[in-house]
């Protein structure tokens, strides 16, 4: 019976943990798209429903995050979602701030005609994208870096656990003769 709840449960966690990703793939999806369209003024309405789109899907990633933590039972697991989630988070709220600017420079962009004056803005504007491309890399770096320390330091639990097993084992042997 208790097996039956575990594997029930073990399958609750890989259909949530797989809407998670899907969501996050979707969401992948959307930036890339609204990255497109914030280049230039063209298609300010679609960059707006599209936005509305991703805020949508990162709440829909947010509630999947959270039934996979209610779900989940192994700590590492827990941990590398957390790091993930919060690695999104920072995505999500850089984003936001970006479509903000966007949409504040599209209103000014309406009432004047560019200048010569203005490209120096336009360069300033893809250098602060670049510095915070630069900023979400650094981010990603350090949480790749977090990962890996996890996998080494649960890997060193594991073979000390390995030595301690192989060390009884051949105590025992020793004892028998």
């Amino acid at each position: 019976m208790a097996t039956d709840r575990r594997k029930e449960d073990c399958l609750d966690f890989s259909d949530v943990k797989r809407t998670r990703s899907t969501n996050l793939a979707q969401l992948t999806k959307l930036y890339k798209e609204l990255e497109k369209n914030l280049i230039s003024y063209e298609n300010v309405e679609h960059a707006k429903q599209l936005y509305s789109k991703l805020c949508e899907r990162f709440e829909q990633f947010k509630l999947a995050h959270l039934q996979c933590l209610d779900l989940c039972t192994q700590s590492e697991v827990i941990e590398n979602l957390e790091v993930n989630y919060e690695r999104c988070h920072e995505n999500f709220v850089e984003f936001r701030d970006r479509f903000s600017q966007y949409i504040a420079s599209e209103k000014s962009h309406e009432e004047e005609i560019p200048e010569e004056s203005d490209t120096v803005s336009i360069d300033s504007s893809l250098s602060s994208r670049s510095s915070v491309s630069s900023q979400s890399r650094f981010r990603s770096a350090k949480a790749k870096r977090l990962i890996a320390e996890l996998k080494l330091r649960k890997l060193s639990e594991q073979h000390e656990l390995e030595r301690a097993q192989i060390e009884i084992k051949f105590r025992q042997q020793v004892q028998t003769f």
